[in-house]
């Protein structure tokens, strides 16, 4: 069977041998896949120029991007690869970017169409509700400035890349999804499609570790955030929470996976954050890690006493799969899809995005009870090491594209 992945990263340096090409979920998935031998397997990627190579015996494709639009791609590119490859199946992973629907489009045979964020779904948060009007007056002229560029990008990038979404929502028939939030949004666009349940492959680093009381310091309590790098993301609503928690914990400390804001004039979302820290006299308890591969990331849920996520609309967020994976004790705001991979509760503990005073709470429960974290976050490994099988979902995937295929 040959199988074409359109993957939405954009691939720098893509001839180096340990070049990233895409995220970890898909990077598991198609080197499992390769390992079968009735698998022909390539992948269609964004990048400057055209190249091909191979690597592992998986085909690469590496079609450049319009100069005016970085999301998309020439049609003649995209039908030289339908072409060369002819794939038995189209496995379109993501549908956020205009290239993946025009190759959907184009594509004359079946294709499955996997779910990760959704333009469709998430565009009412992407603002975060941050008011320009309230934040002139809170902050100052320059954060005025940030947000007006955060609506701005609202307005011309998301809206652009809705209308392509729109299409493959409306169009396909197969899709893959992890969430009933997910199943929600794709079935309110297409009743009669057909939908496979598939969660993702964990990186092995994440099983190898466990998290547990006597990996963390006793006289320092530290909250460990993944990306947060757009509004959406809730950042300005942890940092509300670290104020509240402050007053109970002046020592603690919120750790934040990621580049610290620039002090060079940028105008982007983590330089108002820069602006709100600086203004809520914070700076000595949030700590920037910089960028962290997966041993990094293990290293920081193996140090934390909790994981936070704060996002005010998140999918199935890979993050909060790995912090279950190891046994981290989890808050979490109950948005989109995360009710579905986590029970208030039972796994952890959950509140209403943006009620950061609820956050605070949940936060001091679990940093006050150790016997609560211990046994939330072994509930939640008992979970995703059950819901996260490699082999399971493996041979999950095989019987969904043996099922397309003879459909």
């Amino acid at each position: 069977m040959k199988l074409l992945f359109c993957n939405n990263h954009f691939a720098r340096d893509a001839v180096r041998e340990k070049a990233s090409m895409g995220g970890a979920w898909i990077q598991n998935l198609i080197g499992e896949l390769s390992l079968i031998h009735y698998y022909e397997i390539s992948v269609v990627l964004r990048g400057d120029k055209y190249s091909t190579f191979e690597r592992n015996n998986i085909k690469y494709y590496i079609l450049p991007v319009s100069w005016f639009n970085k999301e998309a791609v020439a049609h003649k590119y995209l039908r030289k690869v339908l072409t060369l490859v002819n794939p038995d199946i189209l496995h379109i992973e993501g549908t956020e970017m205009a290239f993946a629907s025009d190759l959907f489009s184009l594509n004359k045979g079946k294709s499955i169409i996997s779910i990760q964020g959704l333009i469709e779904g998430i565009s009412d948060y992407e603002t975060a509700g941050l008011s320009l009007s309230a934040n002139l007056r809170f902050n100052s002229l320059r954060g005025f400035m940030i947000l007006c560029i955060v609506h701005l990008n609202f307005q011309f990038r998301f809206k652009r890349r809705l209308k392509k979404e729109l299409v493959l929502l409306s169009e396909g028939k197969y899709f893959l999804g992890r969430t009933l939030w997910d199943m929600a949004h794709v079935k309110a666009h297409n009743p009669s499609c057909i939908y496979f349940d598939c969660p993702r492959i964990i990186s092995k680093e994440f099983y190898n570790k466990k998290w547990t009381l006597n990996t963390i310091r006793k006289d320092v309590y530290s909250v460990f955030i993944g990306n947060c790098s757009t509004p959406r993301k809730g950042l300005h609503v942890a940092i509300k929470a670290l104020e509240v928690l402050m007053k109970s914990y002046p020592k603690i400390t919120l750790r934040i996976a990621g580049h610290a804001p620039k002090k060079n004039g940028n105008i982007r979302y983590l330089d108002f954050i820069n602006i709100m820290i600086n203004k809520k006299k914070l700076k000595n308890n949030i700590e920037f890690t910089g960028p962290l591969d997966k041993i990094g990331m293990v290293q920081e849920f193996e140090r934390c006493n909790l994981y936070l996520l704060p996002s005010l609309i998140e999918n199935s967020p890979n993050t909060l799969a790995e912090a279950m994976t190891l046994g981290v004790p989890i808050v979490a705001a109950s948005a989109g899809g995360i009710p579905s991979m986590i029970g208030d509760e039972q796994e952890g503990l959950l509140y209403r995005p943006e009620d950061y005073q609820m956050a605070a709470l949940q936060i001091s429960r679990l940093l006050k009870d150790q016997n609560l974290a211990s046994k939330l976050g072994k509930a939640a490994q008992m979970r995703a090491v059950k819901r996260h099988n490699n082999s399971k979902i493996l041979d999950n995937m095989v019987t969904t594209y043996d099922t397309v295929l003879n459909d």
